[in-house]
């Protein structure tokens, strides 16, 4: 086809990624709720339980102490698991 140009998955920035390895995903929570819904996707998981301390400060607001913890859970398992 004259003048009629096919773009290719590389030439739109695409890459083929079936033989890139997936990700491995970590729960650094012990949080038996949480593991039971995160095995509900199907995705495979590892739980990493953080030694974090959870005892949130007095008077805090819990979204700010859900949200404080699960950074400092997340980045204490990130540091010993890259």
């Amino acid at each position: 086809m004259a003048g009629i140009r096919m773009d290719t998955d590389a030439d739109r920035g695409m890459t083929d990624h079936a033989s890139t390895p997936a990700p491995r995903l970590i729960l650094a929570s012990g949080s038996p709720r949480r593991r039971d819904l995160l095995g509900r996707f199907g995705v495979p998981f590892t739980v990493i339980a953080s030694g974090a301390d959870e005892t949130p400060p007095a008077g805090a607001a819990p979204p700010a102490v859900a949200e404080a913890l699960a950074r400092i859970k997340a980045q204490e398992v990130a540091q010993a698991h890259p």
